[in-house]
């Protein structure tokens, strides 16, 4: 194997593993990402906040497409770095061996455990700058059908396991017409759970 396509199949594993820690990353910002201050962003016109409650008012949808992100990235990582060791003349039981000491701990710290901490306690801040490039790749990945079919797959298992409890759909409450700010609290009302109001105990003069 030349050195060009070494160089190739290296720089595909550096890009691979940078994906798999984008993936990681925004999957964690998009639980820890304070809503207020994003919608308050979003009502002063800031394009990344109104990007990101965009794609964060379709949960299923952002979840299905940073699975999928996650799943190509970590498989071309597998294979480029499977193809180098095979082009240094690694033998097959050295290269399993090496894989499991230095490899596989390197890529569980810099492909997964790292850009979650980071993006844990940089949420406010990183969400909003990467939220376009986020909603690219999940255009990306729509017009192939991986992402509606794994939200299909999704869906269908949880009314399998789940049939006695209906999917609220809180996207639909919010409307473009009302504010980012303002559509955000009405939705959390709306799929809050309504408590029955209790009759009157008051005792009744005799």
């Amino acid at each position: 194997m030349s050195a060009a396509v070494l160089l190739a199949y290296a720089a595909m594993a550096l890009a691979s593993l940078g994906a798999s820690a984008f993936f990681a990353g925004v999957e964690t910002g998009a639980y820890t990402v304070n809503r207020l201050r994003l919608a308050v962003r979003a009502d002063r016109g800031e394009h990344g906040a109104r990007v990101l409650i965009g794609e964060l008012s379709r949960a299923n949808r952002w979840l299905a497409t940073l699975l999928i992100g996650n799943t190509l990235a970590g498989d071309a990582a597998s294979y480029a770095i499977g193809t180098l060791l095979d082009g240094a003349g690694i033998s097959h039981g050295a290269a399993m061996a090496l894989n499991a000491a230095i490899l596989l701990p390197l890529i569980v710290v810099l492909g997964e455990t790292l850009p979650k901490e980071l993006f844990r306690q940089h949420a406010d801040s990183w969400m909003v700058v990467v939220a376009p490039l986020a909603r690219w790749v999940r255009v990306a990945l729509g017009a192939t059908g991986a992402v509606a079919l794994v939200r299909w797959l999704g869906d269908a298992l949880a009314r399998r396991l789940a049939p006695c409890r209906p999917v609220q759909r809180c996207s639909r409450v919010m409307k473009p017409s009302l504010p980012f700010s303002t559509a955000a609290s009405y939705a959390e009302r709306a799929c809050s759970p309504k408590v029955p109001r209790l009759p009157s105990t008051s005792p009744r003069s005799t």
